[in-house]
């Protein structure tokens, strides 16, 4: 995992704040980690789940590393390895879910952030984030709306925007 240090600052040193044109260093970077429907955008730390990640990995293929190492002419456990693979899968998710929703209840518990995890976390409210950009369906945002979106989703001042409405009050 400390391979991974290099990209985790430049995720948090220039990515993140680029994206959000501010950033609370702290804060924001434990709110992205999270999948979108959790409040988060899903950009995990990768210092952080490279070791769950590996132990995943592992647990969904050493059955098949086993028949590799077992050199048979002909396979017959193509339902046990199947079965064992969906164990190692539905353990995995249900590790994962656990630790989300660990990590929602910490951020939840901080005054500044309940209110927000708490709209974000509402059913539907985190579908424009995994939505394809579909152009002719009007699903597509430039650089300025998204950010602007990411902004309002995380009560955040939006930058650069105008003192004065476009009708002239």
């Amino acid at each position: 995992s400390d391979l991974f240090e290099p990209l985790e600052g430049y995720i948090s040193d220039h990515f993140l704040p680029t994206l959000f044109k501010s950033f609370n260093a702290a804060t924001l970077r434990t709110i992205t980690t999270l999948p979108a429907k959790y409040g988060g955008l899903g950009i995990f730390d990768p210092v952080k789940t490279a070791p769950d990640e590996y132990k995943y990995s592992w647990a969904a293929t050493e059955p098949l590393v086993r028949l590799i190492l077992e050199q048979k002419l002909t396979f017959d456990g193509a339902d046990m390895v199947r079965t064992e693979v969906q164990k190692a899968k539905a353990l995995i998710g249900t590790t994962k879910l656990e630790k989300f929703k660990h990590l929602q209840e910490e951020l939840a518990n901080e005054e500044s952030l309940s209110s927000i995890i708490k709209h974000q976390t509402q059913k539907g409210a985190s579908l424009w984030l995994t939505t394809l950009p579909v152009e002719n369906l009007g699903f597509l945002m430039n650089s300025q709306e998204f950010q602007d979106a990411l902004c309002l989703r995380y009560n955040l001042p939006i930058k650069n925007m105008s003192q004065f409405c476009a009708c002239g009050k």
